[in-house]
C-alpha cells in the first residue's frame, strides 16, 4: 500500500535463503520434511533486505505448511540481469483455478495446512507487492496433490 519505505542494497542471495530456511528448522523436522537447495554462492542481487525476507520466509513457510513427510526444493537460476527463486513443496498441491486467483486481495481467502496451522490468507498478496516494489514478477504452478512451485525474480546486483 505503499507505505513501507523502500531501502535496496546490495545482498548475497544465499545467505538470505539459508537464514530463512534455519527459522523452519524445527517445523520442517516435526513434519518430516527435507530441504533441498540448490544456490550459487556468488547470487548477489539488489533489493530491499526486510521485504526481500518477508518473501522468502512467507514462501518456505507455506510450504512447510502445506507439505508433510515431503521435501522443499528452493533453487536460484541465473538469468539476464536476474535472479529467478523457486520454491517447491511435494505438498498437498491447489487446483487450477485457485492458484489463478492466489495473489488477488478480491478472491483471497485463508487456508489450513496439513495440520491445521492458521494463515490470514494476505501472506501472498504482500509477497506480490514486495517483489513488485523490488522489480520482479511472482507467480506459482501446482497440481492437487503433488505440491507447488512459487517462482520470483529479483534483480542482480548492478553496483
Amino acid at each position: 500500500m505503499g507505505s513501507i519505505t523502500f531501502e535496496p542494497q546490495v545482498l548475497n542471495l544465499m545467505e538470505v535463503i539459508t537464514d530463512n530456511l534455519t527459522l523452519h528448522e524445527n517445523p520442517m523436522r516435526e513434519k518430516q520434511i527435507k530441504p533441498n537447495v540448490d544456490i550459487p554462492g556468488d547470487s548477489f542481487v539488489f533489493a530491499d533486505k526486510n521485504m526481500l525476507n518477508t518473501v522468502i520466509r512467507n514462501l518456505i513457510s507455506n510450504a512447510v505448511k502445506f507439505c508433510d513427510k515431503g521435501e522443499i526444493f528452493v533453487k536460484v537460476i541465473d538469468g539476464n540481469g536476474q535472479y529467478t527463486v523457486s520454491i517447491t513443496d511435494t505438498g498437498v498441491g491447489m487446483s487450477e483455478e485457485k492458484a489463478s486467483s492466489i495473489f488477488e486481495i478480491s478472491k483471497s481467502k485463508t487456508t489450513e495446512g496439513t495440520r491445521g496451522e492458521p494463515g490470514t490468507g494476505l501472506g501472498l498478496i504482500i509477497c506480490k507487492e514486495f517483489v513488485e516494489k523490488i522489480g520482479g514478477t511472482i507467480g506459482v504452478k501446482s497440481e492437487p496433490g503433488k505440491g507447488s512451485t512459487f517462482y520470483f525474480s529479483v534483480p542482480k546486483n548492478s553496483k
